[in-house]
C-alpha cells in the first residue's frame, strides 16, 4: 500500500550491483505503473485511498489474454527507465502490484514478489493528506483502514501456492534494515552486499502519537494534542484547523474504538496489535506466505 515503505525498500534493493530499478520516469516515485498502458494504474482506479476496491484492481491469470504480448509491452515500456540494462534482477515498485500477483506471475513466470506492509492505522494516517478536505482533517479513517484490509486480504488469497512471495513489515525494515536486506537478497538470489542504510529513518512516530491520543482523548476536545502536518487540501489555515477541531471533538475517539473492534483480527493476521502500533509479533525478518 502507499506510504508503507515500498519506495524505501525498492531503492535500497536497487543499490545492489546485480539489480536495477526504474528512474527518470517523471512520475510518482518512479513507479512502473505510470509509464505503461497494459493495465489501469492506481490514479485511474481512485487514488491511494480507494484503488483496491476498483473492479480492475484485482487481476489473475484468467485476465491474461496473451502473456508474451503483455510481457513484451511492459518490458518495452519500462526499458528506457531501467537504471542498468545489464542487471540480472529488475525491481518494479508499484503499490497495486499487491493485487496482481497471479496476473504478474503468469506474465513473468520467474518473478519474485516482495510485499511491504505497515500497521493499518498508521498507514491510514500516513495517507490522510491525500484524502480530500474532510479526510485530511481526520474524517473517514475507518474507510482507509478497510481499504488496507481489503487489499491485504486479496493479496493473501492470491499468494497461496504462488511461491517466491515474501512479506516485510515496514516497522522491521526501519528497525533492522541490514538484516532485512540481507535476508531478502539471499531469497532473491543476489550475492551478499553491503547496502547503505544510512538514510533509513522511522517515519511513524507522529502517527503513533496521534493514534494513541485518539484512544485517550475525552470526547469534546476542541483540537488534537498531536497535529499531523502537511495536510494536502486547499483552503485557508483557519478552515483547516476548524475541520480538524470538528473531527477531534465529534469523531476521533469513536473512530478509534470502531477500528479497534472491527479490525483487530485483520491486523493480528499480519503481526500487528491495534493498541500497540509500534510493535510486531516476530523477529521482524521477511517471512514467506
Amino acid at each position: 500500500m502507499q506510504r508503507s515503505g515500498t519506495t524505501l525498500l525498492g531503492r535500497l534493493l536497487a543499490q545492489h550491483p546485480d539489480a536495477a530499478g526504474l528512474s527518470g520516469t517523471h512520475t510518482d516515485e518512479d513507479e512502473g505503473q505510470f509509464v505503461q498502458d497494459v493495465y489501469a494504474d492506481d490514479h485511474r482506479m481512485g487514488g491511494p485511498t480507494r484503488w483496491a476496491f476498483h473492479p480492475q484492481a484485482h487481476l489473475t491469470e484468467q485476465d491474461v489474454a496473451e502473456s508474451s504480448v503483455a510481457r513484451d509491452s511492459l518490458s518495452k515500456a519500462w526499458a528506457p527507465y531501467v537504471t542498468d540494462s545489464d542487471a540480472s534482477v529488475l525491481i518494479e515498485k508499484s503499490p497495486s502490484n499487491l493485487t496482481k500477483t497471479r496476473w504478474l506471475r503468469a506474465v513473468f513466470p520467474d518473478s519474485t514478489f516482495v510485499v511491504v506492509t505497515r500497521h493499518p492505522a498508521i498507514q491510514a494516517l500516513a495517507i490522510q493528506k491525500w484524502s480530500g478536505i474532510g479526510g485530511s482533517a481526520g474524517f473517514g479513517i475507518e474507510k482507509r483502514v478497510d481499504h488496507w484490509r481489503h487489499a491485504m486480504s486479496t493479496f493473501r488469497s492470491d499468494a497461496a501456492g504462488l511461491g517466491d512471495v515474501w512479506v516485510v513489515r515496514y516497522e522491521s525494515l526501519v528497525a533492522q534494515p541490514r538484516e532485512v536486506l540481507d535476508a531478502l537478497a539471499a531469497s532473491i538470489g543476489l550475492a551478499r552486499f553491503d547496502f547503505d542504510v544510512s538514510s533509513v529513518r522511522d517515519q511513524s512516530s507522529k502517527y503513533v502519537d496521534y493514534w494513541n491520543a485518539m484512544r485517550d482523548a475525552p470526547r469534546g476536545w476542541s483540537h488534537p494534542p498531536v497535529v499531523i502536518g502537511g495536510f494536502g487540501f486547499p483552503g485557508s489555515y483557519t478552515g483547516r484547523r476548524a475541520l480538524s477541531r470538528l473531527y477531534w471533538g465529534t469523531r476521533a475517539a469513536a473512530d478509534r474504538e470502531i477500528i479497534a473492534r472491527k479490525y483487530s483480527v485483520a491486523a493480528a493476521d499480519w503481526g500487528y496489535d491495534v493498541d500497540a502500533p509500534g510493535a510486531v509479533s516476530s523477529d521482524g525478518l521477511p517471512f514467506a506466505i
